[in-house]
């Protein structure tokens, strides 16, 4: 039998790769079985290193920061991704300041990709060794718009930019759009743009503001980068027709593969864009039902229009207030993507304090999708996500169990996401034994089905409480079905043990399998994380 000793290099980086995703218990178990094996999983678990500059992480960041010095130390050789997180300047950083981060860097031996993910603009000096040391890594950067120092690095792959503004008269605002657009026009290595926007009251002190439509001001002539990803994440953003047609003249439709548009009402857009996109897998769209002037159909049609034209279409994210599955509309995202769509996300937005409206037939929609891979679903306050006369303080008005979720045999992951009503009782008390109920119908539903390809399923339970602030509290169960067991844990929550079910299957004379979960003994059925 080969052993893991035996295992050629390649072969045992990628197995230790798949357990440090999945399996990061058992990784930390085999580093202390050999040298070699330890060497390899510490390659594995510290290829992406992240140096956050808070209260909560500033021991662990500044011990990290000490071994990158460290001439002895390996951990120099390991690291192919350095992010740097909430760096606050050298003034106010709690383990950080420019000096350590350019030694840090130095350090080094072979870097591929570097992350700024910090409102404090980018000193000269870190910009510096970036380039003359590390002149071939991709640079990501996640900031506010308010320097143009880190904007000026040719080697920027991903940037994910706030831009200020301020409200000024009717549709024009006050804001740094034009600056962006010049450091867009010279940027000819970034691939993945994200752009969403803030108030700022003091934006008159920047420079470079300008009065002008919250839209990147572009021209005819003008040319981005050739973006694979393209996300205009506010939902302020200005799409006119004018505006549309020059955007569709300044990207490089071919190379398009993921885009997401915040916007309620961005019919300019699906108009101009319907049949560009050839290449584009994945798309995050918003609907409000109620925006003045603009009667509903109006908008449902443009967006049944572009949907049929997107040939590539892999992912659909649908961020609603109001959804019909009898419409129109869902019956082109059935019709068109159903047979080949892989990623499907439902996200509701509470129209009010009841949740969305929602009309037809859930559970017959979701069908149509027969390749569906992952399946997430947010519905505050839905109605039928649950009702069991067996769980405590359920309502026992049927029996159905988030029975509008299909056993679709190609389905390999479910996360789900139901608001709680208010209650002076904890939310995990709420819930808790309801959630066990709910989970063990949902895996006896797709484990009935010998041809589920099920591995893992999340339900979120959420609410509101009001204290002296307003907070949103949840609990999240991630379940998995193993070798005959069901297991639940909740997330980030040590002191709750987890549960492990044992799975009974009964074949019946007709030759249908019977599943159901019963606990395990109390002392054998529970583990302690």
């Amino acid at each position: 039998m080969t052993t893991f000793e035996d295992l050629d290099d390649d072969v045992l980086y990628l197995i230790l790769e798949y357990l440090y995703l999945e399996r990061s218990a058992v990784l930390r178990t085999l580093r202390g079985s050999s040298r070699r094996l330890k060497d390899f999983a510490d390659a594995v678990a510290h290829r992406t290193l992240s140096l956050i500059d808070d209260e909560a992480h500033k021991q662990i960041t500044y011990r990290l920061a000490e071994r990158l010095k460290d001439h002895v130390d390996q951990l120099r050789y390991y690291v192919r991704s350095l992010r740097i997180v909430n760096f606050k300047g050298d003034a106010d950083s709690y383990c950080l300041n420019s000096a350590l981060i350019v030694k840090c860097i130095t350090r080094i031996q072979r870097l591929e990709t570097f992350s700024w993910d910090c409102n404090q603009p980018m000193s000269t000096q870190i910009l510096d060794v970036l380039q003359q040391q590390f002149f071939k890594a991709q640079v990501c950067a996640n900031i506010a718009l308010t320097s143009q120092v880190l904007l000026n690095i040719p080697q920027l792959h991903r940037l994910d930019v706030s831009v200020p503004c301020l409200d000024y008269f009717h549709d024009q605002r006050v804001s740094l759009f034009n600056d962006l657009k010049q450091a867009l026009l010279r940027l000819s290595s970034l691939r993945h743009l994200s752009i969403d926007t803030y108030t700022d009251d003091k934006i008159f002190r920047l420079q470079g503001v300008s009065l002008n439509r919250l839209q990147i001001p572009l021209e005819s002539g003008d040319r981005l980068p050739s973006l694979v990803t393209l996300e205009l994440r506010s939902t302020s953003y200005d799409f006119d027709a004018d505006h549309c047609q020059h955007l569709l003249e300044s990207i490089d439709c071919n190379k398009l593969e993921q885009l997401t548009i915040a916007s309620f009402n961005p019919i300019s857009f699906f108009d101009t864009f319907s049949g560009y996109l050839p290449s584009l897998t994945y798309l995050d769209i918003s609907y409000v039902s109620d925006i003045r002037n603009d009667p509903r159909h109006n908008r449902l049609r443009a967006c049944s229009g572009f949907l049929t034209s997107l040939k590539s279409l892999q992912s659909l994210v649908f961020r609603f207030d109001n959804l019909d599955f009898r419409s129109d509309f869902a019956s082109v995202q059935q019709n068109v993507h159903g047979p080949h769509l892989l990623h499907l996300s439902l996200l509701a937005r509470p129209a009010n304090s009841t949740g969305p409206e929602l009309s037809g037939n859930i559970r017959k929609y979701l069908w149509k999708f027969a390749n569906l891979k992952s399946l997430k679903m947010e519905f505050p306050s839905i109605r039928s996500y649950h009702r069991c006369l067996h769980c405590e303080g359920c309502n026992g008005e049927d029996h159905f169990q988030f029975s509008f979720i299909p056993p679709l045999p190609s389905l390999t992951e479910v996360n789900l996401s139901v608001r709680v009503h208010s209650s002076e009782q904890p939310l995990i008390t709420t819930i808790n034994k309801h959630a066990h109920c709910a989970i063990r119908h949902l895996w006896t539903t797709f484990a009935s089905k010998p041809n589920s390809q099920l591995e893992t399923l999340s339900l979120r339970f959420w609410r509101w409480e009001t204290g002296r602030t307003t907070e949103l509290k949840e609990t999240i169960y991630d379940t998995m079905r193993l070798r005959g067991r069901l297991t639940i844990r909740v997330r980030h929550n040590r002191k709750i043990p987890v549960t492990v079910y044992n799975e009974i299957c009964k074949e019946q004379e007709d030759g249908l399998v019977l599943v159901r979960f019963d606990e395990l003994d109390q002392r054998e059925g529970t583990v302690e994380l």
